[in-house]
């Protein structure tokens, strides 16, 4: 939960670069030719169907094919993205294609007892928030219910614990619930599937497990002032989605109480955000660079989730955006500190 990975970047796949002497394909020719090669694969070894299209990945589009069985309504799908990475990093395409088409002979029989436990699982009492940004979304926010909350969108996924996933809450789906978008904001926000599994930790905590594999954090939280760097990770147990964990204005309250303090909220991925007090307020700024220095260099493309940072007001127990032009004539007084 604690750490981040690098990006992939698409800038290795220029004509310059060489694999055993020839150049590689682009991206586009690559997808033509693993599609068609895939296809062909698929109808001579295990029939049933190779849907191209873009599926949401986390909060972004992305191009993929979907082995759907013959008979079956849920399939395997994988991401052309992926695919392309082991081509780059020197895999031959015919490769490519016997490993996936063996990945699909294996997931098949799986296929079934998903598309079954998934079905069970499609109500309105397994429904939690999530958050993921706007711009720059339009196409995976097009035909799915969801709420702008800042420069974010609250979308709703289904906790699917026993298949080990989550499902993107649809238009179909809400039109099955028979609800409103803000009843089913409601539900899910006062939901347990929601309110039972926010995660919280001290961050010092996380490190320490992160040291040792023998250590066992503890997510006692009340003890976090008096470390000389106090921050909080405010997320999910499922660590899916997490971030909408801020939501929850009981968890915000607990995190500010521990913190004695207002919050400034910083974005670590749509699976996570830190918490940490809100005592020097002329470091709005530095903040906000940070958060888009980290999601630059840490943060995978599909899994950032802002780069603004977000101010909790304890009084009014409120959560928003920190207007980047925002400017402070002095630090907070003590005077002026939230009263308990």
């Amino acid at each position: 939960m604690c750490k981040k990975r690098r990006q992939f970047s698409y800038d290795a796949c220029v004509k310059s670069n060489k694999k055993n002497g020839e150049d590689f394909m682009n991206y586009e020719l690559f997808k033509d030719e693993i599609e068609a090669a895939i296809k062909e694969a698929v109808e001579r070894e295990l029939g049933g169907e190779v849907k191209i299209g873009r599926t949401p990945k986390n909060n972004i589009m992305m191009d993929s094919l979907n082995y759907v069985p013959e008979g079956a309504s849920v399939g395997v799908v994988v991401y052309q993205k992926n695919l392309y990475e082991q081509y780059l990093a020197g895999e031959v395409i015919s490769g490519i294609v016997a490993d996936h088409v063996q990945v699909f002979k294996e997931k098949v029989k799986e296929c079934g007892k998903i598309e079954i436990m998934a079905k069970e699982r499609i109500k309105l009492e397994n429904v939690y928030p999530a958050l993921v940004p706007r711009q720059g979304n339009e196409e995976y926010l097009e035909n799915i219910p969801y709420i702008p909350f800042e420069d974010l969108a609250i979308t709703f996924r289904i906790s699917a614990d026993e298949i080990g996933a989550t499902m993107l809450v649809n238009d179909h789906m809400l039109d099955q619930f028979a609800v409103s978008v803000e009843e089913l904001k409601e539900a899910a926000l006062h939901g347990a599937v929601f309110t039972e599994n926010i995660f919280l930790m001290d961050m010092k905590e996380c490190i320490n497990s992160m040291m040792s594999d023998d250590y066992e954090p503890s997510e006692d939280i009340s003890n976090v002032k008096d470390s000389d760097s106090p921050m909080i990770i405010i997320s999910n147990k499922n660590k899916a989605y997490g971030a909408g964990s801020i939501l929850s204005s009981d968890a915000m309250e607990k995190v500010s109480q521990a913190m004695e303090d207002d919050l400034y909220i910083l974005p670590s991925s749509v699976h996570e955000c830190i918490a940490i007090p809100a005592q020097d307020r002329s470091r709005e700024d530095e903040l906000r660079d940070m958060v888009r220095e980290i999601n630059e260099t840490q943060v995978l493309p599909e899994e950032v989730l802002s780069n603004q940072v977000y101010f909790y007001d304890s009084r009014e127990r409120t959560l928003s955006m920190v207007p980047e032009d925002r400017t402070w004539q002095a630090p907070l007084r003590a005077a002026d500190a939230p009263k308990r």
